[in-house]
């Protein structure tokens, strides 16, 4: 089979799954906004890309509404202006204030990145991968998505491909819904649960992308090399975590014993504060 190929491919949504996806299938080499957050669905995330990201990371739009322990270390923040969660860029161990302006600045890196990737590209691949605990979205939702896209940036031609989930599926069942939309039915499955359930499985996608597609300009060495050396300080990153996840269960011992004693809530954990 031929490849297609496209010059930018990107990720929607709904999560990581994504973006991990595009990567594993030698599809994208930078991160961009939509990489590791939870979406409200597809024809949202095209809005906001179209839109270029109003309101995307307001201070006082920002809600706590879950703490994640284990791998995760988070506290996750729902956007309730816009929908969008925030489950990886807030640690435990700071503050919201502390950690506010380094993610703030993160995202505006990631937006100026992103879209004058998008406009300058003549082709772009879009992916959107369904939680797997949602229901397919409708035909004229995915059509709306690339129509909303196609008409932000007529000089790009657009190919969305949705992935849900179909339960005991072993292969991939492809269904060309409009011009330019297809939907891949696929086994995966959902490893969280939350207001910003996001963890998915995304392997049988990458399989499904690098069978099919390409980029036509691979990154050069220069490109190559930083990529590398962000995956390598992500490594480092997540050796450190387990180093902060021994501090957390001390941590979590301390609050323990003084809910015994009655100095501390038991319903309302100290990490709250």
């Amino acid at each position: 089979m031929a490849k297609k190929t496209y010059d930018f491919a990107f990720s929607m949504g709904f999560s990581c799954g994504g973006s991990l996806a595009l990567r594993k299938a030698g599809l994208q080499f930078s991160s961009y906004p939509l990489d590791w957050i939870g979406a409200p669905g597809v024809v949202r995330s095209a809005k906001m890309v179209a839109a270029g990201f109003p309101n995307w990371f307001e201070k006082g739009d920002l809600h706590l509404v879950d703490v994640r322990g284990g791998s995760f270390q988070n506290y996750v923040y729902l956007n309730r202006r816009t929908r969008f969660g925030f489950p990886h860029d807030f640690s435990r161990f700071q503050t919201f204030k502390e950690s506010y302006p380094v993610v703030a600045e993160k995202y505006a890196r990631r937006i100026a990145r992103f879209l004058p990737a998008l406009e300058a590209a003549k082709t772009a691949l879009v992916v959107y991968i369904e939680r797997p605990i949602d229901r397919r979205a409708k035909d004229d939702d995915l059509v709306e998505a690339r129509r909303i896209l196609s008409e932000r940036y007529p000089g790009t031609a657009f190919d969305l491909v949705y992935f849900h989930r179909v339960a005991g599926a072993d292969v991939f069942f492809e269904e060309n819904v409009s011009d330019g939309v297809t939907a891949v039915a696929c086994e995966y499955a959902q490893m969280d649960h939350g207001e910003i359930s996001h963890a998915i499985e995304w392997g049988v996608q990458a399989r499904y992308l690098g069978e099919r597609f390409m980029l036509a300009k691979t990154p050069d060495a220069a490109e190559e090399a930083a990529y590398e050396a962000q995956r390598k300080a992500a490594r480092r990153q997540r050796f450190g975590g387990k180093i902060d996840e021994w501090k957390y269960r001390v941590y979590r011992k301390l609050e323990k014993d003084l809910q015994e004693k009655g100095l501390v809530p038991r319903d309302r954990p100290l990490w709250f504060y």
